[in-house]
C-alpha cells in the first residue's frame, strides 16, 4: 500500500505527496538548519519520525474521504492525531530523558510545545498523551524500517557547554516546524514555494 503526506484537492492519488518521501525532505533541512548549533542528528531524527502517524489508516482514509474517493481501509471512529505515534516511537526507542525531548517535538510540531506537567495545563500538558502507546502499536508497524530504525543521537556540543536544555528544544523544535512548512508549501502551493527558493540579495548588498 502506498502512504500520503498531503492530498492536492479535486488530483487523483497519483499526484499527492508521498509520506516517505516528505519524512525524508523534512529531515534533510531540519537537520541544515540546526547544524548552525551543533543539534543536526536531533532535528534529522525528529523530522524522520514527525509524521509516521499518517501511516495510520484513519489518516490515509481522511484524505481519501476529503478527495470524495473511496479508500477501502478498516478504520477506527474520530479524528486522526498523527503527532502522537512518533512520540510513541520515541518511548520505545530512545531513554535517558531522551524520548521526552522528541516527544516534546514530534507531538508538539502542529499544536506548539505543551507543558510536561499537568499541574498547571491539565489536559493540555504533554505527558496524558505519553501513557497509551498502545494505541500506536498497528501504526508503527507499517513504517518502514529505515524510518524507525534510527541510532540515538550522540549529546550535542551545546549542551555540554552548560546550554539550557529547553533553549536548545525550543531551536529544535522551530527547526522542525520550518522544515516540515516549507516542504508542504513546496508540494501544495508550487509557485510559493518557487518564490522562496529564489535568490535574496543580502542587506549589505543594497545598501
Amino acid at each position: 500500500m502506498k502512504y500520503y503526506a498531503h492530498s492536492l484537492e479535486g488530483r487523483p492519488p497519483s499526484e499527492w505527496q508521498d509520506l516517505e518521501e516528505h519524512l525524508l525532505s523534512v529531515a534533510d533541512s531540519a537537520a541544515k538548519f540546526a547544524a548552525l548549533f551543533g543539534g543536526e542528528e536531533w532535528a534529522r531524527l525528529a523530522g524522520l519520525w514527525h509524521d509516521i502517524g499518517k501511516y495510520s489508516n484513519e489518516f490515509q482514509h481522511m484524505l481519501y474521504e476529503a478527495n470524495g474517493i473511496e479508500s477501502h481501509l478498516e478504520t477506527k471512529p474520530g479524528r486522526p492525531i498523527h503527532s502522537q505515534a512518533g512520540g510513541h516511537l520515541a518511548q520505545q526507542k530512545l531513554a535517558n530523558g531522551l524520548d521526552r525531548v522528541f516527544c516534546w517535538l514530534i507531538m508538539g510540531h502542529h499544536a506548539g510545545l505543551a507543558d510536561y506537567s499537568t499541574e498547571v495545563t491539565g489536559a493540555k500538558a504533554l505527558s496524558p498523551k505519553m501513557v497509551s502507546p498502545d494505541a500506536s502499536a498497528e501504526i508503527l508497524k507499517k513504517v518502514p524500517d529505515e524510518i524507525k530504525n534510527q541510532p540515538t543521537p550522540p549529546a550535542p556540543n551545546l549542551l555540554r557547554n552548560g546550554a539550557d536544555v529547553s533553549f536548545f528544544i525550543r531551536m529544535l523544535f522551530s527547526c522542525v516546524v520550518d522544515a516540515d512548512f516549507l516542504d508542504t508549501e513546496a508540494f501544495m502551493d508550487k509557485d510559493r514555494g518557487q518564490l522562496r527558493n529564489e535568490t535574496t540579495p543580502r542587506l549589505t548588498e543594497l545598501l
